[in-house]
């Protein structure tokens, strides 16, 4: 007679398995399967607390962007922050940072006219590799679009005051041992002696609960605060595409409030900064474990470049326990 080693009931071995190490019978049903090979529970446990530790530094600063890119997917922090798989740059990102970099330009030099800008992005859409598009709708799509932001750029800053700041990098520190946070803030206006922030938007605009739950405005207010230790008033997203904004006003020192119609959504600045130090600290304990619910993760996966490359097997077929 045969038996299982994981629960020591008979085994029909013409229908079940055995443990890929010490070949032991196993009953497919208890069996731990990985990789599609099965093993018995002592195995396993072996091969998991001998299996080789990745050695990693933890960089010094990270940026805010990356932060996000740990909350969604941890094994993507690793991947491209620790590994250095950084993304491709795409028609949508290497746009945003173009027009960016006019936006400041007109800015501080009031005489720079949309006609100015128009002609100067023109001949950098010129240096633009056709394969950066998907199609030549799409290029004739995001042409369109440029045009439009810069339209609505110029009717936004015709009343705006030269700012203090723009395009600067700041960096801050959340706690000792502790990564620094690192963000480049757009502009940087005072009003009355306060602080009004301005962070231009060539992307969707933002909506619904993630008002309340992205991290951008509660960090970039914090860091602003501490780099120029004066209070911030607001914080304006201004959605240059579309001709929107969303609006952050301080309710008290640690709350900010954005209203969308008859909708309030909510940021504190304490509670942001608390699970900024909690991810931190999961970076430390190198735990870049995939999220066991990858339902959730199912969007991520579709558009994510490691997956694209190779990279990746995607969060349903990667093995979420792997710790490094």
């Amino acid at each position: 007679m045969t038996w299982c080693k994981n629960c020591f009931d008979s085994v029909d071995m013409r229908k079940d398995t055995q443990c890929a190490t010490c070949n032991s019978p196993l009953h497919k049903e208890c069996a731990i399967k990985e990789d599609g090979a099965f093993f018995c529970d002592v195995c396993y446990t072996v091969k998991e607390e001998t299996k080789e530790k990745v050695n990693f530094e933890i960089p010094d600063v990270i940026r805010r962007t990356y932060i996000e890119t740990y909350r969604t997917c941890p094994h993507k922090f690793l991947k491209e922050v620790i590994e250095g798989h950084t993304a491709p740059p795409t028609c949508y990102t290497q746009i945003g940072v173009d027009l960016h970099k006019l936006f400041e330009k007109a800015i501080h030099n009031r005489s720079y006219t949309r006609e100015n800008m128009e002609e100067e992005y023109q001949e950098i859409w010129n240096t633009y590799p056709s394969d950066l598009f998907e199609s030549d709708k799409q290029r004739e799509t995001m042409k369109a679009r440029v045009i439009e932001s810069i339209d609505n750029f110029y009717y936004i800053i015709k009343d705006m005051p030269i700012p203090i700041m723009t395009e600067e990098t700041i960096h801050y520190s959340i706690g000792e041992d502790l990564p620094k946070v690192e963000f480049t803030m757009d502009v940087v206006l005072e009003v009355d002696g306060e602080l009004e922030l301005v962070d231009w938007k060539t992307g969707k605009v933002m909506v619904g609960q993630k008002l309340s739950t992205d991290l951008q405005a509660p960090l970039y207010i914090y860091g602003v605060k501490k780099h120029f230790n004066k209070p911030v008033r607001k914080f304006t997203f201004y959605y240059v595409n579309e001709n929107k904004e969303r609006v952050f006003e301080r309710v008290n020192e640690d709350e900010y409030v954005c209203r969308v119609g008859k909708r309030e959504y909510k940021i504190s600045l304490t509670d942001s900064i608390r699970e900024v130090k909690s991810i931190f600290n999961q970076i430390k304990k190198g735990n870049f474990n995939i999220p066991r619910d990858t339902r959730k993760m199912h969007f991520a996966c579709k558009v994510c470049h490691l997956r694209q490359q190779g990279l990746c097997r995607g969060a349903d077929e990667e093995a979420w326990h792997t710790q490094y």
